[in-house]
């Protein structure tokens, strides 16, 4: 890990635990402004950890493709359930589940 890096990372994870405080590994950089960061989007969001990843990293070769599996291996049934509605939605229209 850079000690001082010249570039923001290419991901942010944050992993809670319960009754404790997030601990930092090198510089801290609270959740709220990864979230408020147009350069970041949240992969993933659980209980217990949240998962950010630079936008301009799953624009190159096949990260998009990765992502969509890890969705489909992670998420079977929010998937499955999306895809029914997928031919009643305009394509160009995000869905959140």
């Amino acid at each position: 890990m850079e000690e001082n890096p010249s570039h923001e990372p290419d991901a942010y994870i944050y992993q809670f635990f319960e009754g404790k405080e997030l601990y930092y590994l090198g510089k801290k950089i609270p959740i709220e402004q990864v979230e408020h960061n147009a350069e970041y989007w949240m992969i993933t969001q659980t209980v217990f950890s949240s998962l950010f990843i630079k936008k301009e990293v799953l624009y190159k070769e096949d990260r998009l493709e990765l992502l969509r599996q890890y969705y489909e291996n992670t998420f079977p049934e929010i998937i499955g359930a999306a895809k029914t509605l997928s031919d009643s939605i305009d394509r160009n229209i995000p869905v959140v589940a």
